[in-house]
């Protein structure tokens, strides 16, 4: 909670709970631009960059040059719902 940014530079992730966290924080967030993230981000805040070093450093710098604008729209309780939603369905219709 204490960070002025999360940063997730990974090459793969299944279900980044770290960005889930850091959205319910308001925390600005850079990541880098693959699957993962990318469904967690997408319309609902942070920013993804290319995976590669010089796109992480390129956007860490401008985040701490104010350079970036960090939208938040995420809402927990309506990104539970459509979660629970989606399991369900996977139960009942394979």
């Amino acid at each position: 909670q204490k960070a002025s940014c999360f940063v997730l530079s990974s090459n793969h992730e299944g279900q980044p709970m770290t960005l889930l966290e850091s959205l319910i924080l308001k925390k600005p967030i850079i990541a880098t631009d693959i699957a993962g993230n990318r469904s967690v981000l997408e319309g609902k805040g942070g920013i993804l960059v290319p995976n590669s070093k010089e796109s992480l450093q390129k956007a860490m710098f401008d985040f701490i040059q104010n350079k970036l604008e960090f939208p938040n729209t995420f809402d927990a309780k309506v990104y539970n719902k459509k979660a629970l939603e989606q399991f369900i369905g996977k139960l009942f219709n394979p």
